[in-house]
């Protein structure tokens, strides 16, 4: 499998390095797409080879997907999995003292959503 490599400028100079290998465990919305694409080798729930995340990825995106204790220590055998990003406050769908016990952090996005609630809210109030 090809290692994506991106490029960046550093006091003049170029440096190359390899991107992340980020899985996201959930479809994304365009805007979060465009830029999880320029900031990771992303791999999509749609793409081919996307179940092998437990082997191979150095991060997760999860918005609603489950991550158990089973996958996290799958996932730790071959220690690439650094870390989970999870959009939303919550991260009850993701099993942290397994990810603490293999050094996994665990990310979150309180208030990402907060607008849309309001206005959820908002709109059910006047109907």
């Amino acid at each position: 499998m090809p290692i994506n490599i991106t490029h960046q400028v550093t006091n003049g100079s170029i440096e190359a390095f390899a991107k992340p290998k980020v899985y996201s465990l959930n479809p994304l919305r365009s805007k979060a797409l465009k830029l999880a694409t320029a900031s990771f080798d992303l791999v999509l729930p749609s793409d081919d080879g996307a179940e092998a995340w437990r082997q191979d990825a150095d991060g997760l995106l999860v918005v609603g997907a489950h991550v158990t204790e089973k996958d996290l220590n799958q996932a730790s055998q071959t220690g690439r999995l650094r870390y989970i990003s999870k959009q939303g406050a919550g991260v009850d769908k993701i099993h942290i003292p397994t990810a603490k016990k293999h050094g996994i952090a665990v990310m979150n996005t309180p208030g990402v959503n907060a607008q849309a609630v309001a206005e959820l809210a908002f709109g059910m109030m006047i109907t």
